[in-house]
């Protein structure tokens, strides 16, 4: 039953590739992040996620919503590739800045590796309707601590300023 999930999800996960550089190609890094701070062109895409799944989660057999989802993620994730390599340069400065990095990859690299056996046992035990609400609860919680920690950033950099 995964496996032809899999299959069919192949030409969506191709269309999603090409959103990562269709996000620098639309020019939103250059024209619209140009006068932004990395840490909220990171909080934009990251509101992106919910709402892009919102349209999977209510189109998946309608074809220009799985389109504009794959789209809108691809594009979500681009941006967030880079902004993961600026935000800790913003929040932590240089001094160090390898270190930090790979402080922060290396739970990134676990979620990355664990996450698909994860949701193959959700779908394999409860269905697709629990495994994609389980989709939409975790990039919830992506959203509310990318809000708490641009919030944290916010009282550290004013903090800074006023000393």
């Amino acid at each position: 039953m995964l496996a032809a999930a899999l299959v069919r999800a192949r030409p969506a996960r191709d269309i999603a590739g090409r959103g990562c550089p269709d996000a620098r190609l639309a020019g939103f890094q250059i024209v619209f992040a140009r006068n932004l701070r990395a840490i909220t062109v990171g909080r934009i895409a990251v509101w992106i996620l919910p709402p892009s799944l919102l349209l999977l989660l209510l189109g998946t057999s309608r074809l220009p919503l799985v389109v504009a989802f794959t789209l809108l993620m691809g594009a979500s994730q681009g941006v967030i590739t880079i902004v993961r390599g600026a935000v800790p340069l913003a929040l932590f400065g240089a001094q160090g800045y390898g270190a930090v990095l790979g402080v922060i990859a290396t739970p990134i690299l676990v979620v990355n590796a664990v996450s698909p056996t994860v949701f193959a046992w959700i779908v394999d035990r409860w269905g697709w309707g629990p495994a994609r609400g389980s989709l939409l609860v975790g990039c919830s919680a992506a959203v509310v601590a990318m809000e708490l920690m641009s919030r944290w950033y916010e009282r550290h950099r004013r903090a800074v300023a006023a000393a």
